[in-house]
Parts: C-alpha cells; sequence; structure tokens
C-alpha cells in the first residue's frame, strides 16, 4: 500500500469515527433498540455475534450503544476483506473497541486467522 493510499484510508478512518460519534450521541426510539437487539442476539447485555459487552451505566447510553454497534457490526460487514483487515489493525492502533470485536469476529467468518495477520509495531521512530 502507498503512502497515498494510506493518507486516503487515514482520512476516511477518521471521517467515520467522528460521523459516527455524532450518530452515537442521538438517542434512539424504542423500536430500533428492539430491532438492533435483535439483529445482535443481544444476551441481556452482551453482542451474540462478537461478545461485545455494554457496561455503560448513563441514562440512555445502552440505548445509545446498542444501536450503533449493530449499524457498526452492517458496516464491517459490508466492507471488503482487504479493507477490513485495515480497520482491524487500525484498531489496534488508535484503540476501538467496536471495530477490534467486530473486526476480529468477521475476520473469523470469512475464515481468516487473526494471529497471522501482520501488525505495525511502535519503536522509536513511531509505528512502521
Amino acid at each position: 500500500m502507498s503512502d497515498a493510499d494510506h493518507e486516503v484510508r487515514w482520512a476516511q478512518y477518521c471521517a467515520d469515527v467522528e460521523r459516527r460519534w455524532r450518530e452515537a450521541m442521538r438517542v434512539p426510539d424504542p423500536e430500533e433498540v428492539k430491532a438492533a437487539e435483535h439483529r445482535l442476539g443481544m444476551d441481556k447485555w452482551r453482542c451474540g455475534r462478537c461478545a461485545w459487552l455494554c457496561q455503560n451505566p448513563h441514562p440512555n447510553m445502552y440505548e445509545r450503544q446498542v444501536v450503533s454497534h449493530d449499524k457498526r457490526h452492517t458496516e464491517l460487514e459490508a466492507l471488503s476483506d482487504d479493507q477490513l483487515i485495515h480497520r482491524y489493525v487500525m484498531s489496534e492502533i488508535v484503540v476501538n473497541e467496536f471495530d477490534n470485536r467486530i473486526g476480529y469476529a468477521e475476520l473469523t467468518k470469512r475464515g481468516y486467522d487473526t494471529a497471522k495477520i501482520p501488525r505495525p509495531r511502535y519503536s522509536m521512530l513511531g509505528w512502521c
């Protein structure tokens, strides 16, 4: 991947994070929450598809997080293998639990061994 490709993907990633944050602050309708819980196969507070656990006790945060988590599953499942691997690796650099858990679950479902995916390493020169 060239530096230009990396820069484009990084800009897309940052724009996606900001868009998801704004969307996540909206309080969803009860019907939307029920639909998301059904699609995720929620077992009380745990996602049935990637084992994510919603532990936020603040008012309306369970509803917000379940709906945004469901949307994130849909978005990541639509990515190509190459895009999904990139997003999974980036979720370890810029800590993003949703992308990391969903990416792991989706890559495993697609038959990838995530332990064999090359990871960037941090050194005194930065990420390489």
